[in-house]
């Protein structure tokens, strides 16, 4: 079945083409345009520059929940970890909604230990940093989803 509608967005030297039926899946696309666009910036486009990006994206990789998810506690590292890779952690998480999830968890740290840890994690590579207004958010890095299964 072909395509009726075709939308494409480019990211500086990158486009992506989206193929839709209808112009319901039209008014989806646009409501998740921004996920996929950051989806497609974590998973593809943080590589090497190829001259065409192929990949599919499942709508339950653009699930962010709003919940705030229950972690097992261990190590403060772990902890943050653990957040960033639920559905919780997919949207990018500031230092004081990091701070608050752990409270709800009765995990309290004071905020330049947390600090101190998302700093390292970033160098690390476990977890990218983000400006969001005039703060910074946290998301897992891609790399980041294999270090949890180590800690």
């Amino acid at each position: 079945m072909e395509n009726k509608i075709r939308v494409k967005v480019k990211i500086g030297e990158y486009e992506v083409e989206i193929g839709l039926n209808d112009q319901e899946d039209l008014k989806n696309a646009l409501d998740m345009i921004d996920k996929i666009v950051e989806k497609l910036k974590k998973d593809v486009l943080v590589s090497t520059p190829i001259a065409t990006v192929e990949k599919t994206i499942d709508r339950e990789d653009l699930e962010i929940s709003e919940e705030i998810p229950q972690i097992k506690p261990g190590s403060i590292k772990s902890n943050v970890l653990q957040l960033l890779n639920s559905k919780w952690g997919k949207a990018p998480r500031t230092l004081k909604e990091l701070k608050d999830a752990l409270e709800m968890n009765a995990l309290h740290y004071p905020m330049p230990t947390l600090g101190s840890i998302l700093t390292k994690l970033t160098k690390r590579g476990s977890v990218r940093r983000l400006k969001k207004g005039n703060v910074y958010s946290y998301v897992i890095a891609q790399k980041g989803r294999i270090d949890l299964e180590k800690e």
